[in-house]
């Protein structure tokens, strides 16, 4: 025993302290104190002190004992320790509450459970729910597995009920989450974490464990879009590049053969230097090859500056009637050559003079006539509408752009890739077509860049149909159609087999003053025709007779 320890020792056996207690009324007295046993180990006494007087003599009298209290100080140490822990554990809970939707806290040692609501306190429900015997929470849960989870999560999510399998799976660990799907309010599945947190040191085995439970479901959707929208991707890249060694192949032929062309007949034309016409006609087909060549290279050269960025939209005042002029004027040849029929109207255009990139209208608008008059066998017809209409923004119109044409057409399996790089429908009857696949594509590229959209109808052997809307702004300079005097009255008949056109016609011509009809049918407009001859001859004869 220490010194200071002995002082207290004899200072509270001491006869004079002793009396004083017993006089306050204090017969029962104790004192801890550390010492060593009959062994030398450190021992805590707790001596005992118990007085009473002789009645015979009045002599204060007092008995003695002494208890070993080490082994009950070890425990009740370490149930301050457990205590301790326990009250960190309720913090820990408490912070987790406020992460997790539901939260369960298991005590495998007592076998209690008790549930936290989101506010992190425990739930003051009824008792009979959400407190209780760990087991009745392992059968609960079995149900609620059983009754609501996804069948393909049953298996794994009924081993979490299993004490065993739950401190094996936390021996080395002190968290481990799970996802799986679950029924939710809707009656839709959903995506849920269950996590489960031990609360013991490392080495310990798991006996306090949390049940939380979190809603991911948001979390998983937008995980999942992400991963489709990487899967389309390597999708769309596999197809680019299987595309692209399609597209070589292709290529490799399709420069071949005017390439041979111009060699063969430039060897030709060398040979027959003294033949004036057959030179010419050796330099024609030259020419001709040489003017495919360029067109293929021009494609893939308007392809590589669209996907590197460097195609600028610039947009100036453009004339329509201008753009319709010089687009016939480039096609005329090519639909003289195949003797087909070309048809150019418009509709209900108010406003001729808009602001666009006249250029880029202009390849997007040649491009699918170009490829109207190719798939149109000979004397086909092809036609081109354009209409305006209203638009929702202010200071500008709708123009739509309609190529119409008779010829082989389109599966429609294709026409759900038209617009891809390096696509060409692989039939028989296209296989003799020369193309590099790349025309569709430069044109919804361009159309895109511009603002618009472009669609299309086709049916195999009755042909096809494109469709292009631009919002275009409006030049300040707005035309104003004024009557012409010298027409005022006057009768007018409108003659096509097209309605539209009739009526876009007939709206122009009423504008200026003019009286005009339409019809669709020829041998009315033949009889129309005759009876206004003669009642205008009839008027003039009545006239004379008045005189």
């Amino acid at each position: 025993m220490a010194e200071e320890q002995q002082q207290d020792y004899f200072a509270f056996f001491d006869r004079d302290h002793l009396e004083k207690c017993f006089e306050k009324g204090e017969d029962h007295l104790c004192h801890r104190y550390w010492t060593k046993d009959t062994l030398g180990n450190p021992m805590l006494a707790e001596q005992h002190v118990v007085m009473y007087r002789d009645l015979s003599n009045d002599d204060l009298l007092a008995i003695t004992y002494v208890l070993d209290l080490t082994k009950i100080e070890e425990l009740h140490a370490k149930d301050v320790e457990q205590r301790k822990i326990l009250e960190e554990d309720i913090k820990k809970i408490e912070g987790l509450a406020s992460q997790y939707s539901t939260l369960y806290f298991i005590n495998l040692n007592t076998k209690e459970y008790s549930k936290y609501d989101i506010n992190g306190t425990a739930s003051e429900e009824s008792t009979e729910d959400h407190t209780g015997n760990s087991e009745d929470y392992f059968n609960r849960f079995r149900n609620l597995v059983n009754s609501y989870a996804h069948p393909d999560f049953r298996e794994e999510l009924l081993r979490f009920a299993d004490e065993d399998y739950l401190k094996r799976l936390l021996r080395d660990k002190k968290r481990y989450a799970y996802r799986f799907q679950n029924t939710g309010k809707n009656g839709e599945y959903q995506w849920l974490e269950l996590v489960l947190i031990k609360f013991a040191k490392i080495e310990e085995e798991a006996s306090n464990i949390a049940f939380a439970f979190l809603n991911v479901d948001e979390e998983e959707r937008e995980k999942e879009i992400h991963r489709k929208a990487l899967v389309d991707a390597l999708a769309a890249a596999e197809h680019a590049n299987r595309a692209k060694t399609v597209f070589l192949n292709n290529m490799s032929h399709d420069i071949r053969t005017p390439m041979n062309a111009i060699i063969g007949f430039t060897a030709l034309a060398a040979a027959h230097l003294d033949n004036v016409e057959t030179t010419r006609d050796y330099l024609s087909k030259i020419s001709t090859s040489s003017n495919h060549l360029l067109s293929l290279i021009n494609d893939v050269l308007d392809m590589s500056r669209i996907e590197s960025g460097r195609v600028k939209i610039e947009e100036k005042e453009v004339h329509l009637p201008d753009v319709l002029h010089d687009l016939r004027t480039i096609i005329q040849s090519n639909i003289s050559a195949k003797q087909q029929d070309l048809y150019i109207d418009t509709q209900d255009i108010l406003n001729e003079d808009i602001i666009t990139d006249k250029l880029r209208l202009n390849q997007v608008l040649l491009n699918i006539v170009s490829n109207a008059i190719k798939f149109t066998s000979v004397g086909g017809t092809i036609s081109i509408r354009v209409s305006e209409k209203p638009c929702k923004l202010n200071g500008y119109a709708t123009y739509e752009f309609r190529i119409k044409d008779n010829g082989i057409g389109m599966s429609e399996e294709f026409q759900k890739h038209i617009f891809e790089s390096f696509t060409r429908e692989q039939t028989s009857t296209v296989s003799g077509i020369q193309g590099t696949g790349l025309g569709m594509a430069i044109t919804k590229n361009i159309v895109d860049m511009m603002g618009g959209t472009i669609s299309v109808k086709s049916e195999e052997g009755k042909g096809t149909e494109f469709s292009v809307v631009f919002d275009c702004k409006l030049s300040d300079n707005v035309v104003k159609y004024e009557p012409i005097p010298e027409l005022q009255g006057a009768r007018a008949l409108v003659v096509d087999d097209d309605t539209d056109t009739c009526m876009s016609v007939s709206k122009m011509l009423r504008q200026i003053g003019m009286r005009a009809d339409w019809t669709v049918s020829g041998k009315e407009s033949i009889v129309r025709a005759i009876e206004e001859f003669f009642r205008i001859y009839r008027k003039k004869d009545e006239t004379v007779e008045d005189r």
